[in-house]
């Protein structure tokens, strides 16, 4: 991150059963959240083997933007921000040749990290085993409270109230991790 502090940010645990067809659509992260700045960093952290097939895939250095309109997985609508204002996510899935398109076999023990501006993805589990893997997110020095007027995914219930916009992320919520 280039940063001198960490800060934890939230974690979660994402989970496709054997035979899950359903992919995850490319997306970027951090328009879902409530905060702005570059200092940040994902990790993808697998408890069962994850093969290329069903491995979170990424479009190389699509983390220097723009932000892409962020959108609901099940139906595709644009509840977040107003329809237009920010740029549609290209058709990714319709020409992967044009793409720079990266992922990996990975295993227990291994793990991914990325910027919340990738655009990244994943496909369905195929087989008999479920697909887990624990997911966490850190900030670094630069990133800012941008509070949203809709719910943020994560949601953090009163954190506007204490936490003014444009304000380091210096809360108890968000532990200091080093620094």
């Amino acid at each position: 991150m280039g940063s001198n502090t960490v800060r934890l940010y939230h974690d979660h645990l994402l989970v496709k059963e054997p035979g899950t067809r359903q992919r995850t659509p490319w997306h970027q992260d951090q328009p879902y959240y409530n905060i702005e700045g570059e200092q940040n960093v994902s990790m993808w952290i697998p408890v069962d083997p994850v093969s290329r097939a069903a491995t979170l895939e990424f479009v190389a250095g699509s983390h220097k933007g723009p932000w892409l309109m962020p959108r609901t997985f099940m139906d595709n609508h644009a509840r977040w921000f107003p329809e237009g204002s920010l740029q549609d996510l290209p058709d990714i899935e319709g020409a992967r040749e044009r793409f720079p398109i990266v992922g990996w076999n990975i295993e227990p023990g291994d793990f991914v990290c990325f910027h919340m501006l990738t655009l990244h993805a994943a496909a369905g589990v195929e087989g008999p085993n479920r697909r887990r893997v624990f997911s966490v997110r850190f900030l670094g020095d630069d990133i800012r409270h941008a509070p949203r007027s809709w719910k943020t995914s994560p949601d953090f219930p009163g954190l506007a109230d204490t936490l003014p916009a444009g304000a380091p992320m210096d809360d108890a919520r968000f532990p200091l991790l080093v620094g």
